[in-house]
C-alpha cells in the first residue's frame, strides 16, 4: 500500500502511516464478515495525497514503486472490492480509480461512488450511491482501465505492466478530499460474472456513454428530444432492444431502431414539453435491455444498461 503526496511529489509505503493530508493502516472491525479491513482518512490539510496498491517482491518493501505485474490476461475479468464510507467530509464529487503503468501512461479515472450517481465516464451501474456506514461491492470490468484515458498525449494503460491501483478522490478544486474517511477490503480479480438469463455471451452490448445531458427553455415551441447509440457485437440471432423508463416527468416515449451492418442500436427518447414542465433540473434513470425475443426472456452479455438523463428546463 501507499500514499502519494502531492506536494512532496513523494510516495510512502507500508501497512500503516501517517502524513499531513492521510492516514492509513490495517483495522480489525473484529465482525465475521470483514475482519481486517484498510482504512483510509485523508485531510487536505496542505495538499492533495492518493491512496494506491502497487507490487512487491515477497517480504521486500523497498521493492514497491518499481516492481510492475502482467494483468493481460484477465481483461475478461473484473476488479472486485468491497467499500465502505465511513464519512464524506466535504466531499461532494465522489471516489474515483483508476489504474497505471508508469505515469503519466494510466487509464481513465473512473467514478466508483459518489452521492449523486451522475458520471461521464463509468462503466454501467456505476457510480455506486453508498450509503455511509455500509459496505458495498465495487465490481469494474478490466477491459474498462484500456478503453480511453481521456488525454490526447498521455499513453493509454498498458496491462502488461500495470504497477498502481488507486483508489482516492479526485484532485479537484475545493474540498474534494477534506476528511473523508472510508475503508476497503477484498480486493481481487475475478472472471466476469455472467447475468442471469444470459446463457450465451455472444453479444457484446455496450454504451460508450451512460449520461446525457438535454437543455430547453419554457418558451421554447417544441419538445426537445434525446438520441444515444450503443454497440452491437458478434449478434448470431435477432436483436431486440427493449427501454424500461421510470415514473418520472421529464421522459414520456422511447423508440428503438437495430442496425447489425453497422453492429448499432439506436435510443430515440421524446421528453415533455418544458412549459409542462416548469423551470428546473429534471433527472431520470432509461434502462436499454438487448433481448433475444421479444420478451426478453433472455439478455445478451452487457445487457442491461442504464442512462442517465438531466433535462435541464430554464425560463
Amino acid at each position: 500500500m501507499a500514499i502519494y503526496e502531492q506536494l512532496s511529489n513523494n510516495s510512502i509505503y507500508g501497512n500503516s502511516g501517517n502524513t499531513e493530508n492521510s492516514s492509513w493502516s490495517i483495522l480489525d472491525l473484529e465482525d465475521d464478515e470483514h475482519g481486517k479491513v484498510i482504512d483510509v482518512t485523508l485531510f487536505q490539510s496542505t495538499g492533495f495525497a492518493d491512496f494506491s496498491f502497487q507490487p512487491i517482491l515477497a517480504n521486500n518493501i523497498a521493492s514497491a514503486g518499481s516492481q510492475t505485474v502482467d494483468l493481460s490476461d484477465h481483461i475478461e475479468s473484473d476488479l472486485v472490492f468491497d467499500l465502505r464510507i465511513v464519512n464524506w467530509g466535504e466531499n461532494t464529487i465522489g471516489i474515483f480509480t483508476n489504474m497505471q503503468c508508469g505515469w503519466p501512461c494510466r487509464s481513465a479515472f473512473i467514478p466508483i461512488a459518489n452521492q449523486t450517481g451522475i458520471n461521464l465516464i463509468a462503466p454501467p451501474f456505476l457510480p455506486l450511491i453508498p450509503v455511509e456506514g455500509e459496505w458495498t461491492e465495487v465490481r469494474i470490468p478490466m477491459q474498462y482501465f484500456i478503453k480511453d484515458n481521456l488525454s490526447e498525449t498521455d499513453p493509454w494503460m498498458d496491462l502488461t505492466r500495470a504497477n498502481v491501483i488507486s483508489i482516492a478522490p479526485p484532485w479537484a478544486d475545493g474540498n474534494a478530499q477534506r476528511n473523508v474517511h472510508f475503508q476497503i477490503d477484498n480486493l481481487r480479480i475475478v472472471p466476469t460474472q455472467t447475468p442471469q438469463n444470459n446463457t450465451e455471451p455472444a453479444l457484446n452490448f455496450f454504451m460508450a456513454k451512460n449520461t446525457f445531458s438535454v437543455f430547453a427553455n419554457t418558451t421554447d415551441i417544441e419538445a426537445p428530444s434525446a438520441h444515444f447509440t450503443g454497440s452491437i457485437e458478434q449478434a448470431d440471432s435477432a436483436v431486440f432492444l427493449l427501454v424500461d423508463i421510470n415514473n418520472g416527468n421529464a421522459v414520456t416515449n422511447a423508440e428503438v431502431s437495430v442496425d447489425l451492418n453497422a453492429k448499432t442500436g439506436d435510443v430515440w427518447l421524446s421528453l415533455a414539453h418544458p412549459n409542462d414542465l416548469g423551470a428546473g433540473i429534471y433527472s431520470e434513470v432509461v434502462t436499454v435491455r438487448a433481448c433475444k425475443d421479444q420478451n426478453c426472456n433472455q439478455e445478451y452479455r452487457g445487457s442491461p444498461q442504464r442512462v442517465n438523463v438531466h433535462y435541464v428546463v430554464n425560463n
